[in-house]
């Protein structure tokens, strides 16, 4: 999950020109914190269209909203994808 979230966050500086694509990007609670202090000390670069989350309690609303999904391949994960 670590090395997830650092791809994607190395990336949404280059998303910031799409303002109309919007991003969740769920860091996991164990992440949640550090990637939120790496982002305020500008480690990273996050657009307004990019919301970070430590957690998402409604993951089907969100995944069935989704036009595309990038996430680790668990069977638990695979399985509410596909749900």
């Amino acid at each position: 999950a670590l090395k997830l979230n650092q791809i994607m966050l190395s990336s949404y500086h280059l998303m910031s020109e799409y303002a109309n694509i919007k991003f969740i990007h769920v860091s996991g609670t164990r992440y949640y914190q550090s990637v939120l202090d790496d982002i305020e000390k500008n480690v990273y670069q996050v657009g307004e269209n990019v919301k970070i989350l430590g957690y998402l309690k409604d993951m089907p609303t969100y995944l069935h909203a989704a036009d595309l999904v990038i996430s680790r391949a668990g069977a638990s994960t695979i399985n509410e994808i596909i749900a």
